[in-house]
C-alpha cells in the first residue's frame, strides 16, 4: 500500500514538471513571437510617419528590410531645398 503512494505521488511530481516545461517552451515561443511582431509594427509606423518605401526581405528572424525614399518624400525634400534656396 505505500508503495502504491509513492508511485503515485511520484508520477503526479513528473506529470506536473513535463506541464511546467511544456508551460515554459510555450511562453518563451509566445514572447519571441510577440517581440518580432512588435519589432514589424515599430518598423511600420516609422515608414507610415515618414512616407518612406520598404522591401520587406525577411519576416522571420532576423527581421530585413529595405527603406528607401518615396515619391511623396522625394517631393518634399524638393519643396525644402527650393525654399532654403
Amino acid at each position: 500500500m505505500n508503495l502504491s503512494l509513492k508511485y503515485k505521488v511520484l508520477m503526479i511530481v513528473v506529470l506536473l514538471m513535463f506541464i511546467g516545461i511544456f508551460l515554459y517552451y510555450y511562453g518563451t515561443k509566445a514572447r519571441q513571437e510577440q517581440a518580432a511582431t512588435e519589432e514589424l509594427i515599430d518598423y511600420n509606423y516609422i515608414i507610415r510617419e515618414y512616407g518612406l518605401d520598404a522591401v520587406y526581405k525577411s519576416k522571420e528572424d532576423p527581421i530585413e528590410i529595405e527603406v528607401y525614399p518615396s515619391a511623396y518624400t522625394e517631393a518634399i525634400l524638393n519643396r525644402w531645398k527650393e525654399i532654403n534656396i
